[in-house]
């Protein structure tokens, strides 16, 4: 998507919590799916683009409940659901980066959508920079492996949000 998603890079969405971060991401993801011209007016420069959603964080009912939602403002395209995946976790997870690339092996998406970063990195700090190299590789060897874009959604730390932006947090 022109100025927006990158062929072949990763790209990470980050916001505060409520920010609707999730609805954009898999608005986006479905817009691809459904061969739409343009997304928030951005232009979608490829067509034919297989999707796979992965959420680690709202769960299966909500997920599809969001998608549905979605759908209906769409002119969703029956060819459409051939390109369109949904992933949910189901109880806590300790390391889905196996699972996800599982799926990327059986399904062949082109972009793999993950909600959010924060659960899929084992409770690390992410606050220290030496600590996120470990997940980062992870993500990169996802892109390089299976030559996709990786769009992933993050949320700010949680927390003392009386305290502002500071660069910190």
């Amino acid at each position: 998507i022109e100025s927006l998603l990158p062929e072949k890079h990763n790209t990470l969405l980050a916001g505060t919590t409520g920010a609707n971060k999730s609805i954009y991401a898999m608005n986006m993801g479905m817009s691809l799916a459904n061969n739409e011209d343009t997304f928030l007016k951005f232009k979608i420069n490829k067509k034919n683009l297989k999707i796979l959603y992965v959420d680690t964080e709202v769960g299966e009912d909500t997920m599809r409940r969001r998608f549905q939602k979605i759908k209906s403002y769409l002119d969703w395209k029956p060819d459409a659901n051939d390109r369109w995946n949904m992933l949910s976790k189901k109880g806590m997870l300790k390391d889905v980066i196996p699972i996800i690339r599982q799926y990327i092996e059986i399904l062949k998406p082109d972009i793999v959508i993950i909600d959010c970063l924060y659960n899929i990195t084992d409770g690390i700090d992410m606050s220290k920079n030496n600590h996120m190299f470990s997940i980062l590789n992870k993500i990169n060897g996802i892109r390089d492996d299976f030559d996709v874009s990786v769009f992933l959604i993050a949320h700010f730390n949680k927390g003392n949000h009386k305290e502002g932006l500071i660069i910190d947090r």
